[in-house]
């Protein structure tokens, strides 16, 4: 009798785990969407917790890790300590080494992740500022976040029932989880291209050609370095949340 895949969901960031059912409906609902938020700050342990979680569910059959944008970081350290897993990766719009590329002036995300790099400080603030934002005024933040949404996510933005439930995401990302989306950003912006060698298992990447939140060019260079990567689909037309739709929409 052929063993059911387990799922596991890694959300980006700003994100949450109801992100998943936002954007993949009722056919991702077996799907586990981990709540990070709830993990240790400390960077070690936190991935050794996943990686402890992870090996339990493989105990009992094949695991496919999905990375959604900077949540892709976040499975590859957890696939990179576990190589003899039966584990498959699939990364959505991922957010690759800034290292290995010009990339983060074509990123959205860029003023937080020079901050988070050079200021400390500063993103304190700026990640402070974007609480208030969340809480006081979440339309402010969620108009600044599309403010140059490119391709499908243009759509997305003008949908009421993608904006206003994706709301309740980014509050609980940066009220409550504010103090994990900062760790996950001050780890993501060290370098750890060379993380991408250790991972030896099947990887699949989603792309849109119109991502402006993580650039085509950051996913391609991560294939090339990536030793297993099985396919790379690039999106015409497609950005960062648009391409989460589509990938999901594939893989349920």
């Amino acid at each position: 009798m052929e063993i059911a895949v387990r799922t596991i969901y890694f959300h980006g960031n700003p994100g949450a785990p109801a992100e998943l059912a936002l954007l993949g409906g009722e056919a991702v609902r077996s799907w586990i969407a981990l709540d990070r938020a709830a993990l240790p700050l400390e960077p070690e342990s936190r991935i050794g917790q996943l990686v402890a979680s992870i090996s339990e569910l493989g105990a009992v059959g094949p695991v496919r890790l999905v990375g959604f944008s900077a949540g892709a970081h976040v499975a590859l350290q957890v696939a990179a300590r576990i190589p003899a897993a039966d584990l498959t990766l699939q990364l959505v719009s991922p957010a690759g080494p800034l290292e290995i590329g010009n990339f983060l002036g074509k990123m959205a995300g860029a003023p937080i992740f020079r901050a988070a790099m050079q200021r400390p400080r500063l993103f304190a603030a700026l990640a402070g500022a974007q609480s208030f934002c969340a809480a006081r005024l979440p339309h402010l933040l969620t108009h600044f976040l599309f403010a140059t949404a490119q391709g499908d996510d243009r759509e997305l933005k003008a949908d009421a029932q993608f904006v206003g439930p994706y709301r309740q995401v980014l509050q609980s990302c940066l009220i409550g989880g504010l103090p994990s989306y900062k760790a996950e950003i001050e780890a993501y912006v060290r370098p750890w291209a060379g993380l991408l060698s250790d991972v030896i298992h099947a990887v699949t990447i989603w792309q849109g050609s119109a991502d402006n939140w993580t650039p085509p060019e950051m996913a391609q260079s991560m294939a090339q370095r990536l030793p297993n990567v099985h396919a790379l689909h690039l999106l015409a037309r497609q950005s960062h949340f648009s391409t989460l739709r589509t990938a999901l929409a594939a893989m349920a």
